[in-house]
């Protein structure tokens, strides 16, 4: 399915089309009393991700929901000497005990891996230590330290073991989950909210979103991640009901590879150690959070040949949009998004 740009972004021409005056309207709400919402409210950040969280009906528990998420958040800094991730950063051919969400995360993102042809890995820790994602490099590495580090992102460079709560990693091997870390943080946070009796809520980490319940209007929980003007088309009039997006482009990536002069978003093919940039973006609509951020990530690098190959492999089909083109002449391809949920128009 392919639909060519310019269209009509709605038959309603309300202000509400516009993104600016919805995220106008998305900062005010925030700013309002519960008592004038009905709504609890939690801003912040975790893991250098903008984080908001609404829960409506249930005073204070989007406050503890992000109490919460700034817990789990403290396993996955690389910096801090606990039980997460700070063990795994370079392996030494040994098991090593952590904690049982770090174990849970890795392997579903082995899953991934695998899935993937090795596109995404949670082992390419080097690759991106040595692109800058975490501190500035001079310039693009050599091809040789690019192979070396490529060969360590391989999907069978760590395990879990059996009992579930070590991880067995290969030599010098470094975890790093870019690419799922979002999602999963939003899946966690959302049963944490429903495990505490709640209802009606959205959990935004990034540009993942997770909504639970049919929002304010009773027809869903539009979408309140930021994106760029040229996914207004594909985004503003759909909603979301028990079910997670992510928009997955360049615009809406924060962390950057800092090379030099350059700041470029942090797509590594784990393949082979290249930086891709084959579309404008992916959208990915399924039920969990993790993996509408890996799948999403992981077909934004693959584009939409490979991708659409990969997408054909899931046996739970998400709905997917992939973006192509640059300024205002842009290409829509879709695996069944035609089936996300669209507002009712006036």
């Amino acid at each position: 399915m392919q639909i060519k740009y310019p269209l009509p972004l709605s038959e309603n021409k309300t202000p509400f089309n516009s993104v600016i005056f919805r995220f106008l309207l998305y900062f005010t709400l925030t700013t309002l009393n519960t008592v004038y919402t009905n709504a609890d409210i939690f801003i912040g950040k975790v893991i250098g991700e903008k984080a908001f969280i609404e829960v409506i009906g249930s005073k204070q528990l989007a406050s503890r929901a992000g109490v919460k998420l700034k817990e789990i958040s403290q396993l996955f800094n690389p910096l801090l000497a606990n039980e997460g991730v700070f063990k795994l950063q370079f392996g030494e051919n040994r098991a090593v005990k952590v904690d049982p969400l770090i174990t849970d995360l890795l392997i579903k993102a082995i899953e991934v891996c695998r899935w993937s042809r090795n596109i995404l890995s949670p082992f390419g820790g080097h690759l991106y230590n040595i692109y800058g994602l975490y501190s500035k490099v001079p310039a693009f590495p050599e091809p040789e330290i690019i192979d070396n580090a490529t060969k360590l992102a391989n999907c069978n460079s760590g395990v879990v073991t059996p009992d579930g709560q070590h991880i067995f990693l290969g030599k010098g091997v470094k975890v790093d989950f870019t690419g799922f870390i979002r999602g999963f943080l939003v899946d966690k946070v959302s049963e944490f909210i429903i495990k505490e009796g709640g209802t009606n809520f959205s959990v935004i980490i990034g540009p993942v979103q997770r909504s639970h319940g049919a929002g304010y209007s009773g027809l869903g929980w539009e979408v309140l991640i930021k994106y760029p003007k040229f996914l207004e088309y594909p985004l503003a009039d759909i909603v979301l009901l028990n079910e997670s997006l992510s928009v997955i482009s360049e615009e809406t990536e924060d962390k950057r590879l800092n090379i030099g002069s350059l700041s470029l978003p942090p797509f590594i093919d784990h393949r082979d150690g290249s930086i891709k940039l084959p579309v404008k973006a992916v959208l990915t609509v399924t039920t969990s959070a993790l993996e509408a951020e890996a799948i999403g990530y992981s077909l934004f690098i693959a584009g939409p040949r490979l991708g659409h190959f990969l997408w054909g492999n899931l046996s739970v089909k998400p709905y997917i949009m992939w973006v192509i083109g640059e300024k205002d002449q842009f290409v829509y391809k879709s695996a069944l998004w035609s089936r996300v949920k669209v507002k009712e128009r006036e």
